[in-house]
Formats: structure tokens, sequence, C-alpha cells
């Protein structure tokens, strides 16, 4: 047994110097043209390597949802989780390359334009917007940020009025969220970074190739209870929320005065021009017009409103309607009675007998005529 595995170290050995021996010297070439076609080429690089796939990360990218390149692209995988993606135009490039710093499932990776390099830590950077707090700002200065950003990477764009700089991290080392700051003055503060659109990274030794349940540096034990701690910070609210609303408290913080004003009873309603319901409505006060009130503001020399008094209900003004309505049916039926009967009175005939009516007709005309 002992000499069988002998002979398999001595065969392993051999073969690792053979291996190391074994040198192939390439030829010089001219490999312009082909550095050349790369010129619309970007590179990737997947930090964590454990659960994020690089053949669907090169099928996603490209849908009109995230880079809105389909079609018009073409992904490569190169293996040891970095990936090509060769463009048609500049612009496309361009589109994607401003939309860094990248993520795929909330996991940061790196992009950056092709350039002729050896090895697999290219890209190892990314570019990040860090918010930087604890500065005071009188010294809210160019050359303040520049120096801080100077600390974590290389600086680029600098947002003095809203305490931001721009800077390109190495993203294999661990991210620094905290610093302390010497004062021109000599005081020392201690400054906090916050960096935009950073997702998913190890609370425990901040790198962004894992979380804490996974980190190298802690034991199982460590990493369960870890995990477990940052699981009930993270949910401490929520639970706090739903505890108060089962114990029936309310929340802590302040109404708006609005709501305040409407539970204490006072009316803080505002009429505008815009709401031509509420200038109509009875139950507030009539908006101020600077036109002259004697001819249109009629609406003052009315009795004042009564803001105790219950808004009226539609059934009972439909009611009311109705009823006013019915007693005016009266009214007129009964007038037009009234005028039918003194008609009647007027036209109707004397009783007088027809045969006296008819030798007064026959008498009058004779005796006009002198024969009678």
């Amino acid at each position: 047994m002992s000499t069988t595995l002998s002979n398999l170290h001595g065969n392993l050995t051999q073969e690792q110097e053979e291996e190391v021996d074994d040198l192939v010297i390439l030829p010089n070439v001219d490999n312009s043209e082909l550095i050349a076609q790369f010129k619309l080429s970007l590179v990737g690089r997947i930090f964590n390597t454990e659960r994020r796939s690089v053949k669907a990360l090169i099928s996603l990218l490209p849908r009109p949802n995230i880079w809105d390149v389909e079609g018009r692209v073409r992904g490569l995988d190169l293996g040891n989780h970095r990936f090509q993606f060769d463009f048609e135009s500049e612009a496309d490039l361009v589109k994607v390359l401003n939309k860094r710093p990248c993520h795929f499932n909330k996991w940061a990776f790196a992009l950056e334009r092709w350039i002729p390099h050896v090895g697999d830590t290219f890209p190892n950077t990314m570019t990040f917007w860090i918010s930087v707090s604890g500065i005071p700002t009188h010294f809210w200065m160019d050359p303040i940020f520049d120096s801080l950003g100077g600390r974590l990477g290389n600086v680029g764009l600098i947002d003095a009025r809203a305490a931001k700089v721009q800077v390109e991290i190495n993203m294999d080392r661990p991210l620094r969220f905290a610093l302390r700051a010497q004062l021109p003055t000599g005081e020392i503060v201690p400054v906090k970074l916050v960096y935009s659109n950073l997702h998913r990274y190890c609370r425990h030794c901040r790198h962004v190739s894992h979380e804490v349940e996974s980190c190298p540096q802690l034991s199982e034990a460590e990493r369960t209870e870890k995990s477990s701690r940052l699981e009930e910070d993270r949910d401490l609210p929520n639970f706090n929320r739903i505890d108060a609303q089962r114990k029936g408290e309310t929340s802590k913080r302040p109404l708006p005065q609005q709501f305040k004003d409407r539970r204490s009873g006072e009316d803080t309603h505002r009429d505008t021009r815009d709401s031509v319901w509420k200038r109509i409505d009875s139950r507030y006060d009539p908006r101020v017009d600077p036109r002259p009130s004697s001819k249109y503001d009629h609406r003052h020399d009315s009795k004042p409103v009564d803001r105790q008094r219950d808004p009226p209900i539609r059934d009972s003004y439909n009611k009311r309607r109705y009823d006013e309505s019915f007693l005016s049916s009266k009214q007129r039926e009964a007038s037009r009675r009234e005028r039918d009967k003194g008609k009647d009175r007027e036209i109707s005939p004397s009783k007088i007998d027809t045969r006296d009516l008819a030798k007064e007709f026959t008498r009058e005309p004779l005796a006009e005529l002198g024969l009678h």
C-alpha cells in the first residue's frame, strides 16, 4: 500500500516538473488589427462566484428593461466569472457605461472598456458616488473632498455643495465606510461614508464577493449568530409596528396640523377659485372678492352661516322638493278653477223667457221702421 502511494506521489511530482519545464515560447505577431476590433467591447467580472451565472447575465442584460441593446450586442463567456460584450455602435456602448455601477440581482459586478490585459483580475474596479457626512459645512470645498476620496481610490467628479465625491474603488479590497479627518483648524472629526447603489456585501469583512452567512473569516457558529442578528435588526421596525397595532397603540409620529385642527373642531377649509362646489356650499364662508360689493356681493345680506348644522341629506332634500312641487300644483289647480268659475258667471245668460225675447226682437225693428 505504501509502495503504491509512493509511486503515485512520484508520478505527480514528475508531471508537475514536466509542466514547469514544458514552456512554449510564442512568436511575435502583429495583432494591431485584432486589438482595433475590440474598441467597441466591454469586459465584465462577477465578484460573487457562488450564486451568479455568467450565462444568465449575458442573456438578461441586453434586454429592453435593463440595457436596451438587444439585437445590437453579442455576449461571450470568457471563463473564470468574466465576460465580454461586443457592441455595434459607440452610442450603445457609452449608454451602457453610463448605467454604472452595475448589479445583477443586487450583486455588484465590474464593467470596463476592453484594454489589452493579462490575467483574470481585470476588471476589478467600480465607480461609486459617495456621500460624506461629518465635515462642517464651512469646509465643503473641492480640495477637502478630493483629499477624502483619494484615501479610497481614484477621484473623479466632485459635488462639494452636496458633499459628494465620485471614486473608482478596487473591489478586491474591503470597503471603507468610516474615516477620521483632521480639519485645517486642528480638530479631528469622524467621517461617515455612504455608497450610492451599493446593495449586497459582507457586514463582517466588507467584501462584495459574499454576504455574512458565507464569510470565510467566520466559523459556522459565528455565521449563524451574525446572520440571525442582522435579520433581527432588519425586521425590528416591522415587529415594533405590528406589535403596536396589536396593542392598539397609535403611531408616535405627530399628525399634520390640518388633522389636528379637524380633531379640535376647527374648520381649516380654504375656498379656492378652482372649487366650484365649495364656493356654492353654504357651510363655508363666502370668498372675499376684490370686485365692488354693491354689484356682486349679495350673499353678505343673508343671515350668518350656521357652521354647526348638519349637512343636508339628499333624501330629505328630494322629499322637500317633492312636497313643494305637489303644493304648487294644488295651488295652480285651485287658481285655475276660480278663473273658470268667473268666466262662467260672465257669459251665462239670464233666466228670460225666450218668447219675450222674440217679441222684443220683433217689436224693436218695427218701431224703428214706423210699421207698428
